[in-house]
């Protein structure tokens, strides 16, 4: 039974963080969707090198009105990896190229732990809370944002504002997905059936061993097991990246603690299950300060 409980933990885990998405790696802000193959990759995500405007939220008219130099900086990325603070506020740029008139395509920003604004060209997309120049203008909500947009002709350039004072990781923290239309729409359907058929399938299995537990006291590792499973569906349910309603209705301020708390308690059942079922193999003394830790 230990061992069971051992495998289906090591299944569970490795069916909560699977992603499938491609990703194209962008040089110096620019990209050619001619060069992408939409249609063995659906969705693709916009990482590498974006051009980067310190300080400054620049529109796509002032682009074309006054010159500026830009740097280069990975998008998404933590700010305290490449600046002296942690926070502010920055414009990145991605030059398109290669785009087919009239065409619809998609646009699907992962979650960032403050505010951002993404246009195309001079149209906004995407956006989520209120951006700012200072904590004060600035309202941050985790969530992400979804959109269609159809260019003119087969150049744009997606301008993304963003600001970051409140998080504990700032900057351009979530990935930019990309699309022909409605390759996204379908992907994230599938994703959210998949989603809450693996999440309910995970807290269904914490009940039957809850239950397993309250008939046969003496397995421990059967009521560690079953909290462990509890803890991630009850955490992926809350602040799940993409599919969560909560993120709608709580503050961001309490969905940064319930996230922690979750994750720390989640690692101290953990910690537990493993001890229950390896107790003969391994010594709870290295593995008492991570409790310590977590409580």
């Amino acid at each position: 039974m230990k061992l069971i409980n051992f495998f289906l933990f090591i299944i569970i885990s490795s069916f909560i963080y699977c992603s499938d998405y491609s990703t194209v790696l962008i040089k110096n802000g620019t990209l050619d969707i001619s060069k992408l193959n939409l249609k063995t990759s659906k969705v693709i995500k916009l990482d590498g090198t974006w051009e980067f405007y310190g300080s400054a939220f620049i529109s796509y008219d002032k682009f074309h009105e006054f010159e500026y130099k830009p740097l280069f900086k990975s998008v998404p990325d933590y700010w305290h990896n490449n600046r002296e603070s942690n926070y502010g506020y920055a414009t990145y740029r991605l030059k398109l190229s290669g785009l087919v008139p009239f065409k619809a395509y998609e646009i699907f920003v992962l979650p960032m732990e403050d505010s951002y604004t993404l246009y195309f060209n001079s149209e906004k997309i995407v956006s989520a809370g209120r951006i700012g120049k200072d904590s004060k203008s600035c309202t941050p909500l985790f969530k992400s944002s979804h959109s269609i947009f159809v260019p003119k002709t087969d150049r744009g350039e997606l301008i993304l504002h963003v600001s970051g004072f409140h998080g504990r990781r700032t900057g351009p923290t979530g990935s930019i997905l990309f699309s022909e239309y409605p390759s996204i729409t379908s992907n994230r359907e599938a994703k959210i059936i998949e989603f809450f058929f693996i999440t309910g399938a995970v807290f269904f299995i914490g009940l039957y061993y809850l239950f397993f537990y309250l008939f046969r006291k003496i397995e421990k590792s059967a009521l560690y097991f079953s909290i462990f499973c509890i803890l991630i569906a009850v955490r992926s349910a809350i602040v799940s990246l993409d599919y969560s309603f909560f993120r709608e209705i709580a503050s961001y301020e309490i969905l940064n603690k319930v996230e922690y708390l979750m994750f720390t308690f989640t690692a101290m059942f953990f910690i537990f299950f493993i001890n229950a079922v390896f107790h003969s193999l391994i010594n709870m003394k290295f593995f008492k300060p991570l409790i310590y830790i977590s409580s």
